[in-house]
């Protein structure tokens, strides 16, 4: 249920959205030594990261993620492990299957909920 209201932060812009993993591993290991291209990997990333933790903040308010979470860590927490999973997938593509992706992305997300909340989110 939670893990559906995540997503709307990939409607609120008409930016450019994040590439896909593989693309963007291709990407970033390009980008090395390529000043411009690290910046233009550093916007998409600090694109990311506003929207994420814009989403997480309007979850605290709503009191569905709990009060005393520092949401400047939790945003680098979930792109992190969405990149760890990523760079699974692209390495190893046998060991992630998407229900094994959600899995690991809806415990995360889980550890975040009100107590309330996290009793209701079963899927």
């Amino acid at each position: 249920m939670v893990i559906k209201l995540l997503p709307s932060f990939f409607m609120r812009s008409p930016s450019p959205l994040p590439l896909p993993q593989p693309l963007s591993t291709a990407f970033l290991g390009y980008s090395i030594g390529r000043e411009r291209l690290v910046q233009e990997h550093r916007k998409r990333y600090d694109f990311l990261r506003q929207i994420i933790f814009q989403e997480l903040a309007d979850l605290q308010k709503a009191l569905v993620i709990r009060a005393d979470l520092d949401l400047t860590l939790e945003t680098n927490a979930l792109i992190a492990l969405v990149d760890g999973i990523g760079t699974g997938v692209v390495i190893c593509p046998e060991q992630f299957c998407a229900d094994q992706q959600q899995y690991l992305v809806r415990r995360h997300i889980n550890a975040l909920l009100t107590i309330f909340k996290s009793l209701v989110v079963q899927d």
